[in-house]
């Protein structure tokens, strides 16, 4: 599979779950639309790297931040809400990537302005198909 010539997104992973983030990277790298993934492992860090802090000074900025909800420190819902009230952040695409099943983890995420809320899949497939279907999509809209 070749990857997409001059189309390249840059992904804010924010996922503590090893195992997860290891599925999801490895899906990343199968995709057409070449991905660049920075990741962080809590809430705290994802606002840090966000707000360009201390270890993050020299961050780049996100096309798309795919975030979990259960985040130790501070929740998925608390930085998808710092990120849509922050005027230099609020354009940022946030999906929700999340293992919950909750109608009420997915009506917050809606109120708070998730632009998309996925659950997880349960294998390395699904993943790939996922990941692919994401980076199109968001190569399509204009994020890159």
């Amino acid at each position: 599979m070749t990857k997409m010539q001059n189309r390249s997104i840059r992904f804010l992973l924010v996922e503590d779950d090893d195992d997860h983030a290891d599925l999801i990277q490895r899906a990343i790298a199968t995709a057409e639309v070449e991905i660049a993934v920075d990741r962080v492992c809590d809430g705290e860090a994802a606002l840090a790297f966000l707000s360009r802090d201390g270890e993050y000074a020299d961050a780049r900025r996100p096309d798309v931040v795919l975030l979990d909800i259960n985040l130790p420190k501070v929740d998925g819902h608390q930085v998808l809400r710092h990120i849509k009230k922050a005027n230099m952040l609020a354009s940022i695409p946030v999906i929700m990537l999340t293992t919950s099943q909750s109608e009420l983890d997915r009506d917050r995420a809606f109120t708070n302005e998730a632009d998309s809320y996925v659950s997880k899949p349960t294998s390395a497939s699904e993943f790939e198909q996922l990941v692919a279907h994401l980076s199109s999509f968001w190569a399509t809209m204009g994020a890159v």
